[in-house]
């Protein structure tokens, strides 16, 4: 019993001994939002052809705040990001630069685009292709499936997801008759 006391005692002070020292703690946050990564090829590309001829944001590092919280999603790979990059600038916003004009596309183009790479899973067994968030900010999901050389499934997965989140823009953003509402009655 004694010496459990002695052990109690010694454990006692060399933890006081050991609290009492000082760390010297990094100033940098984990949580701090600032913190700037350096731009690469990737960067410079989306710069040139979003962010100066759109003023558009083009997202392809995971931001959880841009994502649904409530579902597992992971970052697109970034040799993906830069294919994806490339064809939604020339699928979505080349080809309404050539009807609609450039002005046009500007005009009623989301102000950001965010890509994630993981699909997103509905708790009813659906995948969520894309959405469109009060015609500012268009995510597109699943960016980990790319597969160029498959035209038929970039058509159904990606092309048809870019035009109808735009659509969604459109009519949050532009009037349209209300005799339009009595075609499908």
């Amino acid at each position: 019993m004694k010496y459990t006391y002695l052990f109690f005692l010694w454990l006692f002070f060399a933890g006081l001994f050991v609290s009492c020292q000082e760390d010297d703690l990094n100033s940098t946050s984990i949580f701090d939002d600032d913190l700037e990564t350096e731009k690469n090829a990737l960067d410079i590309w989306i710069e040139k052809n979003y962010l100066y001829p759109y003023n558009l944001d083009f997202k392809y590092r995971m931001e959880d705040i841009e994502s649904s919280l409530g579902n597992n999603l992971v970052p697109i790979d970034y040799d993906l990001a830069i294919q994806m990059a490339r064809i939604v600038k020339h699928v979505w916003f080349e080809a309404y630069d050539e009807i609609g004009g450039i002005s046009f596309t500007r005009m009623y183009a989301p102000k950001v685009i965010h890509l994630i790479g993981s699909r997103q899973w509905n708790p009813n067994g659906t995948i969520t292709l894309g959405y469109a968030e009060g015609g500012l900010k268009v995510t597109l999901v699943g960016g980990n499936w790319l597969d160029p050389t498959d035209i038929p499934d970039m058509n159904e997965m990606y092309f048809k997801t870019m035009h109808h989140e735009f659509a969604h823009i459109l009519h949050q953003t532009k009037n349209y008759p209300t005799e339009y509402n009595s075609l499908s009655e």
